[in-house]
């Protein structure tokens, strides 16, 4: 599969795949980038890191979370935690931004009240 194809499939613009490529994280399609035709290894990995960025994660977290991924060794505890953390920042932001929209509730009911 070529690149155009890989990026108009996924939905993500050519320039997210080279920097992955930058960061180490798709040393696979660097190699394969002449030929722009890529395996299915390196489209799954590809898969992995989009999966991950549309989860909102970082590029150094991605390629933290896919070597450790890419690893010999039993390393799920390790991927659990990255991916619990950004779990739990992300519960923490739907928070603070559930007290903004309780705000706005009140001051839209005030000014609905003051109207009659």
């Amino acid at each position: 599969m070529k690149l155009e194809e890989l990026c108009k499939q996924y939905g993500i613009p050519i320039a997210l795949v080279y920097q992955f490529i930058r960061e180490g994280i798709l040393d696979d399609l660097k190699a394969d980038i002449k030929d722009d035709v890529y395996g299915n290894e390196a489209v799954q990995r590809l898969d992995s890191c989009i999966c991950l960025h549309s989860l909102g994660l970082d590029v150094k977290t991605i390629k933290k979370y896919i070597f450790l991924e890419l690893s010999d060794e039993d390393t799920r505890s390790a991927r659990i935690k990255i991916l619990r953390k950004h779990r739990d920042e992300n519960l923490e932001n739907v928070h603070k931004t559930k007290k903004v929209m309780d705000c706005i509730d009140c001051v839209l009911h005030e000014l609905k009240s003051d109207m009659n």
